[in-house]
């Protein structure tokens, strides 16, 4: 059978992100954080990627741990390849496969259908390609991967924990981050529609100059009519109207006689002290008084 006959139909180009966030799918059922939060411990498996093999700086795609006792609490290894170089080159370098294959109950390739051939998977190795329907989210098994039991150590527990934590760590400043976008934007847009709901100057001026005079009055103009008899907030706001005419009117009337009457004293005042003088004068120089007039 030749290599094209072996592979099984290719389906659409996809990156390595988004198959890792396919595969996160197909264990938690979410990817979204804010979903799930940075220590939901309802979650059957923890996802840990870029996880070193001890005493190797040979990383792992995404290792799952079991945390429930139903699921089983097996470490399983996951590789992901998206094209077929990627593929060719992971056969041709097995020191990788190797590093973890003695630390993990499982191993996997995940890869896109059109990727690889089962033929070509080593002994044990299983191989996971995803759903064939876009609204599924379940991974599809070609060939199971062999279940054995892992050399457990210090340094491989270390190493995940190590790892988790900063996954956690890097959840909780996004959330944070993403808290603090939520609340810039509600910022920005209180702004804008605080300034859509603004007064033109001219209302502004107006409602300061009600206050003054709900001020000078003692009492709100909403409140007018709701008095007894004899009390100010009895009058309504027309009367209020009329009344404040009234008294601008015969106050401005009243400012302008006061005004000269001031005046005229003022003329009165100046012609009886020429007089003054003048009749002094007259008396040689010796002051008269007013009693003597």
């Amino acid at each position: 059978m030749t290599e094209q006959m072996a592979i099984a139909a290719p389906t659409p180009k996809m990156t390595t992100r988004e198959l890792r966030t396919a595969l996160r799918r197909h264990y938690c059922g979410t990817t979204e954080i804010a979903d799930r939060g940075p220590a939901d411990s309802t979650e059957p498996e923890l996802l840990v990627e870029e996880v070193a093999a001890p005493g190797t700086n040979r990383r792992c795609d995404l290792l799952r741990l079991g945390i429930w006792p139903s699921r089983g609490h097996n470490i399983v290894v996951h590789e992901l390849k998206v094209s077929r170089g990627d593929w060719l080159r992971e056969l041709d370098d097995p020191a990788k496969a190797e590093a973890w294959w003695p630390y993990c109950h499982e191993f996997w390739i995940v890869a896109p259908n059109g990727i690889v051939d089962v033929t070509e998977l080593p002994d044990g190795w299983g191989l996971m390609v995803p759903p064939a329907n876009a609204r599924s989210r379940r991974f599809r098994v070609l060939r199971p991967a062999a279940v054995k039991k892992p050399n457990l150590t210090v340094e491989l527990l270390v190493e995940i924990v190590r790892r988790a934590d900063n996954a956690r760590l890097t959840q909780i400043a996004d959330l944070n981050r993403r808290r603090d976008d939520m609340i810039r934007k509600a910022v920005r847009e209180a702004r804008v529609e605080a300034g859509a709901r603004a007064l033109p100057p001219e209302v502004t001026e107006r409602v300061e100059l009600l206050e003054k005079l709900e001020k000078a009055l003692g009492t709100p103009l909403t409140e007018f009519g709701w008095g007894t008899a004899g009390d100010l907030r009895a009058l309504s706001v027309d009367e209020i109207a009329a009344a404040f005419r009234e008294y601008t009117t015969d106050h401005a009337v009243l400012q302008r006689r006061e005004k000269e009457l001031e005046r005229r004293n003022q003329r009165f005042g100046n012609a009886a002290r020429r007089a003054l003088e003048a009749a002094t004068e007259i008396n040689g120089g010796e002051p008269i008084e007013p009693g003597a007039w």
